[in-house]
């Protein structure tokens, strides 16, 4: 972030505040700059995240013209194009509230809302494409039987159609559904027929298993809902304490808070876990539904699912159990 001052002798210049990391080419990224008078600071936040390096504004510069977006300065005096793309651009006249100590004040909510990154309802009769239901269009292509898996399966907790999975169909998406090294959310509802398998009602994950997967798994000799993220050697899960019933729908959701280094898995509404994550690694792998990975293997889902949703941010609870009452947030 660049900012007009003026030194000691009234001369005009800038500074610059500098994020701690690298910019990203071709991923959104939520941008804050706040200028603070009565600390004489300028401050940079990068995903609700506030920046080591600060500037020191104690002559800040008024400057008149127009606000421009996308570039520096107007018609000849035009620099610094941008090239990419721009979005929700807000401006106050004032800072922005965030005492150092609330994680949840403004940069937070500014750059946790979440977004949705695709819904996919699973309610089709017929063929391989599994519609995404969200502006995005990201359809998944169905590895399988159709018949077997638009069978007339019944969500019998909202009464709506969904997909049945025997372990051996998937649905994969050709690119990913969301970035796992910033905040996400993903939910469905899922029915496992097999109580006693470890598997993925939905995942991202690569080769190396880097990503995230939100499913079941084994833990201390018995059957849990879990939502899981691998960066590289580092796995962070957070289970559940109750078992999942073979043969009933449950609702499960998993949020990854990059703003506040949390991962927490909801069942039915409820807050089931969290766990502190101290780092997250993104995999450019396809979105699954029914499995861990696009490439088979273990982790296949035995059982029924629907209604899958993926979001870029951050769903509150509130907003997980509209979720499951069949409202978008």
């Amino acid at each position: 972030m660049q900012v007009p001052v003026r030194d000691a002798s009234g001369e005009a210049g800038s500074i610059q505040v500098i994020s701690d990391e690298p910019a990203r080419e071709g991923v959104w990224t939520h941008l804050l700059g706040t200028i603070d008078q009565s600390e004489d600071t300028a401050k940079l936040y990068v995903d609700g995240v506030k920046q080591t390096d600060t500037g020191n504004v104690a002559e800040a510069a008024a400057v008149e013209g127009p606000l421009v977006v996308g570039a520096g300065g107007v018609g000849a005096q035009s620099v610094r194009p941008w090239i990419g793309a721009i979005d929700d651009l807000r401006v106050w006249d004032r800072k922005v509230f965030d005492d150092g100590t609330d994680d949840r004040g403004d940069p937070y909510k500014l750059a946790s809302v979440p977004a949705l990154e695709g819904r996919w309802k699973l309610d089709e009769a017929e063929g391989t494409v599994a519609s995404d239901a969200s502006d995005r269009r990201l359809d998944g292509t169905l590895e399988g039987d159709p018949a077997a898996v638009w069978s007339g399966e019944l969500n019998d907790q909202t009464f709506t159609d969904a997909a049945a999975f025997s372990g051996v169909e998937r649905i994969i998406t050709e690119e990913p559904a969301v970035r796992t090294d910033r905040s996400f959310s993903v939910a469905a509802w899922a029915r496992p027929d097999d109580a006693e398998k470890a598997a993925s009602v939905v995942a991202q994950t690569d080769k190396a298993g880097t990503g995230m997967k939100l499913g079941t798994a084994v833990v201390d000799g018995r059957m849990r809902w879990v939502v899981t993220m691998r960066d590289g050697s580092t796995v962070t899960s957070a289970y559940s304490e109750r078992t999942p019933l073979a043969g009933e729908w449950e609702h499960v959701a998993g949020v990854y808070d990059f703003a506040r280094g949390e991962l927490v898995l909801y069942v039915d509404g409820v807050e089931a876990a969290m766990e502190e994550i101290e780092s997250s690694g993104h995999t450019d792998a396809p979105f699954v539904i029914g499995g861990t990975s696009a490439d088979g293997g273990d982790g296949a889902w035995i059982g029924g699912i629907d209604d899958v949703h993926a979001y870029r941010g951050v769903l509150s609870k509130s907003q997980v159990h509209s979720i499951e009452m069949g409202f978008l947030p």
